[in-house]
C-alpha cells in the first residue's frame, strides 16, 4: 500500500518500515507517493530507559518471513549508495539481523533495533524521491543518519536524494520532559540539509543549545530563504550564523523562552549581534519576527563593554569546527568575515540592534521596542520614526506599555503623528493602545510571572509533534 507520510518514531514504526521496504525494492513506484517523512531518532534508544512506551519493542525472537531474492536487491542498494564501508556494513548487519528476528549473536556494537531503525530510515531517505516535507528530531545523534545526510548535502553521492525537500521542522514526538527544551546542534542542520536545491524553510521548535559539537559556520553557503525558531533557548552568536549562513533571507521569525533548561542556564544574547546579521539580507529581508522579552537583557549594556559583540575570546579557536564539509562551506563563502565584530559598522547602535530603515523590501516587522531603543537610561541614537522600514504594510511592538517609559512614550507619539506621512502602505500597528508581552496580549500592570510547569507543558504540546503514518 502506498503512502504519504511515514513515520519513524516508535517501535511499531520501524516493525511496519522492512516490508514497506521490500515492497518498494521490488516495485520502485510505491516510493514516489512519499511527500513526508518523520523521524525522531531519540526515541529509539535513549528515551526508551525513561519512557518504556516509546521506545522501540523486542525484537521477535523469530525469523521473519522474506523473500531472499528481495533481500539480497535491497542489500545491493545499499552498497551503492555510497556510504563509508563501515557505515554500510553496519546497515547490511543491521537488515541481516532483521531478518532473522533477532536470533543472530549481538555484542555491545552490533545490530539492534535502534541500528534497523537507523538503516531503513536511511533507505526511505534515499529511495522515496519526492519528500518534500521532513519532520523530525535527533538526527545528528545517530552516526548512520549523520554520514548519509552530510554526504547527500554536500552532492559527493554517486544518486543525490531529497532533491525536492523544501522543508525541515526539528521538533521532537516524545519530549523527555514537557517543560525542558530539547538539546539540538542547530548548525549542524545547516550541513544537513542548506545546501539541497529544492530547500526553503528550517524551522526549530523547543529546543537549545547545550555544550555544541559544532559553533562556527562560514556565512553564504545555504539555499534556506525562510528561518522559524520557536521558542529556543539559543545564543545570538548561533542564531547570527544560521542568518548569515543564508545567501538570500526573505523571512525570520525568532521567539525566546517558554521553557525551562535542565541546568537552570540560559544562552546569552547580544542584540547588536543579531542585528549585524540581519543586515546582510537588508535587499531580501520580507518578513522579521523577534519575541525576545524573556531573552533581551539590557544590563550588560551598561558597563564599558555594552557595544560587544560575539566572537572567539583570547585563547580560544574554532579548530574543532574544521573539516572538509567545513572546507567547502569557507571555499563557498568568498572569503567573508566569519564574525559579525569584523564586519562594517554602518549605522550607530547605541544599546540596540541598530535601525533599520533601509530594509526596504520588509513589509512585516515585530520586535521588543527595547530591541529598537534600548532602556531610556541610555537614549538611542536615532528616533523610532527614523529607524523603521519604510515599506511596512504590518508593525508589532512587543514589551510597550504607555505611562511606563516617558522616553519610549515619546518615541510612540511621533510615530503615530508621522505614521500617514511616513509610512502610507501601514495598514496594522499593533501594541501601542494594548499592550503585548511575551507574545501574549496582557492589561498593563499585569504581573509578568514566570510560567508554571503547567504552562510551560501546554507550550511545549503546542509544538510537539503528533505526525502518524498517512495513506496516499
Amino acid at each position: 500500500m502506498p503512502f504519504k507520510r511515514i513515520r519513524i518514531a516508535i517501535g511499531q514504526d520501524i516493525e511496519k518500515c522492512y516490508p514497506l521496504l521490500a515492497a518498494i525494492i521490488d516495485n520502485p513506484e510505491l516510493a514516489l507517493s512519499v511527500q513526508e517523512l518523520f523521524v525522531d531518532t531519540m526515541a529509539w534508544y535513549i528515551r526508551p530507559y525513561y519512557y518504556p512506551s516509546f521506545g522501540a519493542p523486542e525484537v521477535p525472537a523469530k525469523p521473519i518471513s522474506v523473500n531472499m531474492a528481495t533481500h539480497a536487491r535491497l542489500q545491493d542498494y545499499v552498497r551503492g549508495i555510497g556510504l563509508d564501508q563501515a557505515i554500510a556494513q553496519q546497515m547490511l548487519d543491521a537488515l541481516d539481523w532483521k531478518i532473522a528476528g533477532g536470533l543472530l549473536p549481538r555484542d555491545e556494537t552490533g545490530p539492534g533495533p535502534d541500528t534497523v531503525a537507523s538503516t531503513v530510515t536511511v533507505l526511505l531517505l534515499s529511495l522515496c524521491k519526492h519528500i518534500s516535507v521532513l519532520h523530525g528530531y535527533g538526527f545528528e545523534s545517530d552516526r548512520i543518519i549523520t554520514e548519509f545526510l552530510l554526504k547527500n548535502n554536500y552532492n559527493l553521492l554517486p544518486q543525490p536524494a531529497l532533491q525536492e525537500l523544501k522543508h525541515v521542522r526539528i521538533a521532537t514526538a516524545h519530549p523527555e520532559n514537557g517543560a525542558w527544551y530539547d538539546r539540538a546542534e542547530v548548525l549542524e542542520h545547516l550541513r544537513f540539509f542548506g545546501r539541497l536545491p529544492a530547500m526553503e524553510f528550517l524551522e526549530e521548535a523547543g529546543v537549545m543549545e547545550y555544550q555544541m559539537e559544532r559553533g562556527t559556520a562560514p556565512p553564504g553557503t545555504s539555499n534556506i530563504r525562510k528561518i522559524h525558531l520557536i521558542h529556543v533557548d539559543i545564543s545570538s552568536m548561533s542564531i547570527a550564523f544560521m542568518i548569515r549562513a543564508a545567501r538570500k533571507l526573505d523571512e525570520f521569525k525568532l521567539s525566546l523562552g517558554g521553557l525551562s533548561c535542565f541546568d537552570s542556564a540560559s544562552s546569552v544574547l547580544r542584540i547588536k549581534t543579531l542585528g549585524k546579521a540581519l543586515l546582510e539580507h537588508k535587499t531580501t529581508l520580507r518578513s522579521l519576527e523577534l519575541d525576545l522579552e524573556t531573552g533581551l537583557n539590557l544590563e550588560w549594556k551598561r558597563t564599558s563593554d555594552y557595544d560587544k559583540e560575539d566572537t572567539l575570546e583570547p585563547g580560544e579557536d574554532n579548530d574543532d569546527d574544521i573539516d572538509s564539509y567545513y572546507r567547502l562551506d569557507e571555499a563557498a563563502s568568498n572569503n567573508r568575515p566569519l564574525w559579525t565584530e569584523h564586519l562594517p559598522n554602518t549605522r550607530e547602535y547605541g544599546l540596540t540592534m541598530g535601525s533599520l530603515h533601509d530594509l526596504e523590501s520588509m513589509t512585516h516587522l515585530a520586535i521588543p521596542i527595547s530591541a529598537l531603543l534600548g532602556p531610556s537610561s541610555h537614549p538611542a541614537p536615532f528616533r523610532l520614526v527614523d529607524a523603521l522600514p519604510p515599506n511596512l504594510t504590518w508593525l508589532r511592538l512587543y514589551g510597550y506599555e504607555r505611562g511606563s517609559d516617558k522616553v519610549h512614550d515619546e518615541h510612540v507619539d511621533e510615530l503615530q503623528e508621522q505614521l500617514e506621512e511616513r509610512f502610507p502602505l501601514l495598514a496594522e500597528l499593533e501594541g501601542v493602545e494594548e499592550p503585548i508581552i511575551l507574545g501574549r496580549t496582557q492589561r498593563f500592570g499585569e504581573p509578568r510571572s514566570k510560567p508554571t510547569r503547567e504552562e510551560m507543558e501546554e507550550l511545549r504540546e503546542s509544538f510537539t509533534l503528533d505526525l502518524g503514518w498517512v495513506e496516499a
